[in-house]
């Protein structure tokens, strides 16, 4: 900016300088006369005197300092940040609970098993070691009275059995009772019908009075 005031103050400066010389000029007019008569002629003359030297004038132009270089102005752009590749995601599937369906228990028929009259074995009798008792195992056992199984009676019964030597029960009596007379009488009259091995003393057949439990059981 300096640069530029200081050349056009010096421009002008030496234009005022040469337009105060040309006014300066001095005119020359020479007018010569004769008498012979002629036209007048009035010769001008100009003389244009040289322009007085201008005095030079030594001016330093200073190097104009360069302009201080401002820092460029960074503008930050916030970009977004690249996005990464990643696999997609599977939908996570609807949580299904799992809903407990009633247990429609249905009745089912429990197996009825036949009602058993179990015949219990004889045992030998105390003190007849040299006796052998009677055996009735190839007889059937009695039946279970029905009126016994749809009253669900249940029990034992023990029966004295008179045996004779041929092995036929001959009498019955009940010892101690079940508790049901159904279930005695049932007892007796199917064990009044064997028939099986007497009892032994020594190797011979003997007549013999066993004691027979009877079990009757649902």
């Amino acid at each position: 900016m300096n640069l530029y005031f200081r050349s056009t103050s010096f421009a002008f400066a030496v234009h005022a300088s040469a337009l105060v010389a040309m006014c300066a000029v001095p005119l020359a007019v020479s007018e010569r006369f004769t008498s012979s008569g002629q036209r007048n002629v009035i010769s001008i003359q100009l003389s244009i005197a040289q322009p007085a030297a201008v005095e030079s004038v030594a001016m330093t132009i200073e190097p104009t300092p360069p302009l201080p270089r401002e820092d460029p102005i960074e503008f930050q752009t916030d970009r977004p940040a690249p996005l990464l590749h990643r696999p997609p995601v599977p939908p996570t599937p609807p949580e299904v609970t799992p809903q407990t369906m009633p247990v429609v228990r249905r009745a089912v028929a429990s197996r009825m098993l036949p009602p058993t009259a179990t015949t219990i074995p004889i045992q030998q009798q105390t003190g007849l070691s040299e006796k052998e008792p009677a055996s009735f195992t190839a007889n059937e056992p009695p039946q279970y009275p029905s009126q016994a199984v749809r009253d669900r009676l249940q029990g034992t019964v023990l029966l004295r059995l008179f045996v004779d030597s041929t092995g036929r029960v001959e009498d019955v009596e009940v010892v101690e009772s079940s508790g049901h007379a159904t279930l005695d009488d049932a007892a007796m009259e199917a064990v009044k019908r064997w028939t099986g091995q007497p009892a032994r003393r020594y190797g011979r057949p003997v007549a013999s009075e066993e004691v027979l439990p009877i079990r009757f059981r649902l």
